[in-house]
């Protein structure tokens, strides 16, 4: 079996005129959310909580009665659920940058039968890698040819043991935000931005953390 890199001479990749169409029709590699400030979510949403609502107008009226250590002790309580609701908020955006940061690198592509470095962000399917130990995936994609590969897969699966990858149908694919452990292989980039399987992952989470207030979980 010829190496990875025998392999490159008969590799031609796509070519500079198809990779602009494939940009305008599938956008940026990278998670792409239009996302408001922390603050400005939990300030949307606290008026959309009627629990909250609920507190609020109840600890007024404590006081409108004067009854004021009642009324500080539901004030207090409110402002806790608050702030906690506005932590989880900005720890979700703290994850989604750092996901963005994870998936940003530099990648060797074959592109009109030479091989380029370009940002991970300019990624495209159809895109021919080439990755080597130490590097990280920065996009799905379909094993053409390997050598000697394995991939640390824990970031998707938990797994710390590295698994060994091929061309083989049945371990040929690889997904962003994976590290290549050992070996090199090509790869065909087959999922790029929010199609990739981390991403995809990431948002289910972020989404099922935004659709639980902390009022709603109690």
């Amino acid at each position: 079996m010829p190496s990875v890199a025998e392999t490159l001479s008969s590799v031609t990749g796509l070519s500079s005129e198809s990779i602009s169409g494939l940009q305008k029709k599938y956008g940026k590699n990278e998670y792409r959310k239009q996302r408001r400030s922390a603050l400005w979510i939990f300030l949307s949403n606290l008026f959309k909580e009627p629990l909250l609502l609920l507190l609020i107008i109840s600890g007024c009226l404590y006081f409108i009665l004067g009854q004021t250590p009642e009324g500080i002790m539901m004030l207090v309580a409110i402002v806790l659920v608050a702030a906690i609701g506005f932590f989880q908020e900005a720890r979700s955006a703290k994850a989604i940058k750092a996901l963005k940061n994870m998936i940003s690198v530099e990648v060797s592509v074959i592109r009109d039968g030479v091989r380029i470095t370009i940002h991970s962000r300019e990624l495209v399917p159809g895109d021919i890698m080439l990755l080597e130990e130490g590097n990280k995936v920065p996009a799905d994609g379909r094993i053409l040819e390997a050598h000697d590969l394995t991939v640390n897969e824990a970031i998707l699966t938990g797994e710390s043991l590295p698994v060994t990858k091929s061309a083989d149908p049945e371990y040929r694919e690889i997904c962003q935000g994976t590290l290549i452990n050992s070996g090199s292989c090509l790869a065909m980039v087959t999922a790029t931005g929010n199609n990739t399987q981390l991403v995809k992952i990431g948002r289910l989470v972020d989404e099922y953390a935004a659709s639980k207030t902390v009022l709603q979980t109690q």
